[in-house]
């Protein structure tokens, strides 16, 4: 079965029973620098390996070298164990990849 790129709103209805951690979400996704950027960037099709180059993963690994809550995106997505980039970093089907961007 194929997934598909989440959306903002579909990623939010996920946290609709626990108002705490859609609260949490918010006050990061409200603060982050990928607010309004392509859910793609951020939620990939599975894959197995090395990441294309020329896969949008990271456009959203970039975006996030510059973001102001980086470190509590990160908390949050390893606390609930999250897939896609959280914090400057792939979360993958099997936990974090070594797909990040460095920053200085």
């Amino acid at each position: 079965m194929k997934l598909k790129s989440m959306t903002p709103e579909m990623f939010k209805d996920l946290f609709k029973p626990n108002p705490d951690l859609r609260k949490k979400l918010e006050v990061i996704y409200n603060n982050a620098s990928c607010t309004g950027c392509p859910s793609e960037w951020f939620f990939p099709e599975p894959h197995k390996g090395k990441i294309p180059k020329d896969s949008p993963v990271w456009l959203g690994l970039e975006c996030c070298s510059r973001c102001k809550v980086r470190q509590e995106c990160y908390d949050f997505a390893a606390e609930q164990h999250c897939l896609g980039v959280w914090g400057g970093v792939l979360f993958g089907w099997s936990g974090p990849t070594k797909a990040r961007i460095k920053t200085p």
